[in-house]
């Protein structure tokens, strides 16, 4: 393959005027050079996982198909590793953070917190309680305050933000 302008002159040019003719260097060898080729200079093995990562992100099914054989196994001369080979189903999902969920026991403690905030300060608000209880989060908040309603144990006026509570007598 020759280049329209001489490796010698191209090798010796400035940073500034190389970046402007890279451009039409890379679709002239682009169009010349075999793809096999032009991976092996530009792609180191990190890089080219990269993009065969993001490959098969987008597109799983032709990219997999294109690299697999219709028997399963790789085109390429190496097989597969034992570490790929276990590598999870492109379906699974990353595991999630493990949710910290409320006891039965906490919420217990939590209703008796409450109600005797509520014995001491009648005519609480959210603000008041939260403040006071220190719930870990609003559904255990929400949580607990239906528990007490549900079993009369307290009782409320207003609604929404200005719900207020007190013990039921």
């Amino acid at each position: 393959m020759e280049l329209t302008c001489p490796l010698e002159i191209i090798t010796t040019l400035p940073a500034k005027e190389l970046a402007l003719l890279a451009p039409a260097l890379a679709d002239q060898i682009l169009g010349s050079a075999s793809a096999v080729d032009i991976a092996k200079v530009v792609l180191d093995k990190d890089t080219a996982k990269k993009l065969l990562i993001e490959k098969i992100v987008s597109d799983a099914g032709s990219t997999l198909s294109a690299l697999l054989g219709s028997n399963g196994k790789t085109t390429a001369a190496e097989p597969v590793s034992a570490k790929a080979k276990q590598a999870r189903p492109m379906a699974a999902k990353p595991e999630a953070a493990k949710r910290q969920y409320t006891k039965s026991v906490d919420t217990a403690e939590m209703q008796k917190q409450v109600l005797a905030f509520l014995g001491k300060h009648p005519g609480s608000g959210r603000k008041a309680i939260c403040e006071a209880v220190k719930f870990r989060t609003t559904d255990s908040y929400n949580r607990v305050m239906s528990a007490l309603a549900r079993t009369k144990q307290i009782k409320s006026k207003g609604d929404r933000r200005n719900m207020v509570y007190s013990l039921s007598k």
